[in-house]
């Protein structure tokens, strides 16, 4: 193995011996199944840089760089589309280490020899690693603890100021939401945007569900409209409403635009209730059946239902067939052990409390806590039914921030 911080400086020589410049970076390429490989090397002399192919290149050492022809063509160097410089895009960058589920800084690069190739095997996040590099270099070798993270279970971020094609996180994308919801939490709004993208709509949504506050709004910002408008759409109701409310007000009605239409109506009529309110904290995003129907409807209704919740654990239930005035709420579980032709309204709970959208938290919780219940519905003054609020989502709102991420989304 080699390191790079030990090779950096070094002289570059021909094939006889003579110095004609100093190694300045070592250059990378992405190549199926052997990952990011040494393609050539930027050569320094002078204040000019120079690209030689590693082609050309008879041995890389600490002692230096030794080419195998005394005939060296040396190459303004240009960077190209593709090319990852080991120095310039590693060091003192953030990487993913998947495997530990965090975002490191890399102090050193460590090569190694594979099939032909010179390729990064590794990259030492170790305290010595950055002495070694600031160590004069008969000193660097007290310096040789490393703490080593493969380069196979590391994610490469292109840098947040640089303009870079859209990446991919192959390894990201195995991982749990959350997860990847905890190592957005630790980067800058541009690379947390990138990861966001990278994902799948549905997966996207559930990231950023879980993502802090005051990260979301950076990460929106961040991303292409229409794609931000996607994931948006695949969030449930009342995350988006939050999200969007935490904009800038031209930012969001620009994202609620391109979202499809019902979706955005959705949205915007939580967005217009307070918060610390049962209107700003109720989903629209629930599930009604009537009373005349049979369990076997219900759950008939609920196996081809397109949109359904995220998670469902109540039915609402409504007078009759395109109704909105609710008579009473009946548990899922209760639904799926009843006689299939048994009516809705025979074993549904009627008299059960239910809160107005004013209605302020600290009360929405009490009566929750009182009547033991895990979701509350929402009704106007006519007994309208509005929305439903979750108890995940009362407990949410009640605790501070830095808890309230650890919580387990109970409800959906």
């Amino acid at each position: 193995m080699l390191l790079l911080s030990r090779v950096l400086g070094r002289p570059v020589r021909d094939a006889g011996g003579e110095v004609i410049a100093t190694l300045d970076d070592l250059v990378g390429r992405w190549q199926p199944d052997h990952g990011l490989v040494v393609s050539g090397l930027v050569a320094k002399s002078g204040r000019r840089l120079f690209f030689l192919p590693w082609q050309q290149v008879a041995d890389l050492s600490e002692e230096g760089v030794r080419f195998a022809s005394y005939q060296v063509n040396l190459q303004p160097f240009e960077r190209r589309a593709g090319e990852v410089l080991l120095a310039a895009d590693i060091v003192d960058r953030r990487l993913i280490d998947v495997r530990r589920r965090k975002v490191i800084r890399v102090n050193d690069v460590v090569l190694a020899p594979t099939e032909g190739r010179v390729a990064v095997y590794a990259v030492d996040i170790g305290f010595a690693a950055l002495l070694r590099r600031l160590a004069p270099r008969w000193l660097s070798h007290l310096f040789s603890n490393m703490v080593l993270v493969a380069w196979s279970d590391v994610e490469w971020l292109p840098s947040e100021t640089e303009p870079q094609a859209k990446p991919s996180f192959p390894l990201l994308a195995r991982l749990h939401p959350v997860e990847v919801a905890h190592i957005v939490n630790e980067l800058p709004p541009r690379q947390a945007a990138d990861i966001v993208e990278s994902l799948e709509d549905e997966e996207a949504a559930e990231v950023l569900s879980e993502v802090s506050e005051e990260q979301q709004a950076g990460v929106l910002r961040n991303m292409d409209e229409e794609r931000a408008a996607d994931i948006l759409e695949e969030m449930e109701p009342d995350d988006a409403a939050d999200l969007l409310s935490r904009l800038d007000p031209q930012d969001a009605g620009d994202l609620l635009h391109r979202m499809e239409d019902e979706e955005a109506r959705d949205v915007q009529a939580l967005m217009e209730y307070k918060e610390g309110t049962a209107g700003g904290l109720m989903t629209s995003h629930f599930v009604v059946v009537p009373q005349q129907w049979t369990a076997s409807q219900a759950l008939a209704l609920l196996r081809w239902m397109e949109d359904r919740p995220e998670t469902v654990t109540h039915l609402l239930v409504v007078e009759q067939p395109g109704s909105e005035h609710l008579v009473g709420m009946v548990s899922l579980l209760d639904v799926v052990v009843a006689e299939p032709e048994a009516e809705i309204g025979s074993f549904m709970v009627r008299d059960l409390p239910t809160v107005r959208p004013d209605t302020d938290t600290s009360e929405v919780a009490r009566r929750m806590a009182e009547y033991n219940l895990a979701v509350i519905p929402v009704v106007d003054e006519s007994g309208r039914v509005l929305g439903i609020v979750a108890v995940d989502d009362v407990v949410e709102e009640m605790l501070p921030e830095r808890w309230r991420r650890r919580l387990p989304r109970l409800f959906g």
